[in-house]
């Protein structure tokens, strides 16, 4: 091969080492979500197989989830992705992006919980 073809595959065979350390963060982020957030009764959480965030089902505290996304933002001032903008049926669950800073990753989780638990002691 050329000059220029020899670059080309040295150029995609650094991009492998990069998308594979990009893979494994979002991996191990993604582990710590389903962690953190599976300490969490009754919230329902599954496991994502790509991709940069998890989906749960937050039926079990009776708020929507634009409710629940917007109450969250102004309380603990965290920003998820309501569920209904993807349509109706998900009217109880919500993205949450893990495509962060390991540690305002772990903030904005510990907000959350702290969150679901006063919602959990508003319902008792």
């Amino acid at each position: 091969p050329g000059a220029e073809s020899e670059e080309a595959i040295r150029v995609l065979e650094e991009a492998g080492d990069y998308v594979k350390w990009v893979v494994g963060e979002c991996e191990k982020r993604r582990n710590l979500v389903l962690k953190e957030l599976g300490e969490v009764p009754d919230l329902k959480i599954p496991k994502p197989m790509g991709g940069f965030y998890v989906y749960p089902n937050f039926s079990s505290y009776g708020l929507r989830s634009d409710e629940l996304a917007r109450r969250l933002l102004a309380e603990k001032g965290v920003s998820i992705t309501p569920g209904l903008v993807f349509g109706r049926r998900e009217e109880y669950r919500a993205r949450i992006c893990y495509a962060v800073p390991e540690e305002e990753l772990l903030e904005g989780l510990k907000r959350i919980k702290e969150f679901l638990e006063g919602l959990r002691r508003e319902k008792a």
